[in-house]
């Protein structure tokens, strides 16, 4: 019989938590990869959660705070704090809104050229990744990424 804690847990349990739990082992991968991302876009001044912000604003075009936190599948706080940065650089700006409440985010000429001077970076730190799997294994990888984002979306439909 495995070994309890005064807490009733054996250590089998915690190990099973630690290798086998999904958000353990991608939060982990995430911070080892965002780290990797972050290191070769320092030169640039930004941050891969920036850039991906920046690219975000491309892709969409104005956008508000809300359509770009359920794009990046961001918590409010953490854009608000990495918007404000990017406005302080003047990469991104505030437009006014049609009905003047919803002040849209657009990307400036400004954030444009960032990311195009990031773009070799940003390439490098992605093959660099890919590098380390077979095409099919990558492509396998981002369809789980994929697929566990929106399972983790929707979990209350599960419930």
């Amino acid at each position: 019989m495995p070994a309890m804690n005064n807490l009733g847990l054996s250590q089998e349990q915690y190990k099973e938590m630690e290798t086998l739990c999904a958000c353990f082992n991608l939060r982990r991968a995430a911070r080892a990869v965002t780290s990797h991302y972050d290191a070769l876009l320092q030169p640039f001044g930004i941050k891969a959660t920036q850039l991906a912000i920046l690219v975000a604003l491309k892709n969409l075009g104005p956008a508000s705070m809300s359509v770009l936190a359920d794009t990046l599948v961001l918590d409010a706080s953490s854009l608000s704090r990495n918007v404000a940065w990017l406005m302080k650089e003047g990469f991104v700006r505030q437009s006014r809104g049609r009905d003047g409440r919803v002040r849209p985010v657009v990307l400036t000429p400004k954030g444009e050229r960032i990311i195009s001077r990031a773009y070799p970076a940003w390439s490098n730190a992605q093959r660099a990744i890919e590098g380390s799997f077979s095409d099919r294994e990558f492509n396998a990888a981002l369809t789980f990424l994929r697929r566990a984002t929106d399972a983790a979306l929707h979990v209350e439909e599960f419930d």
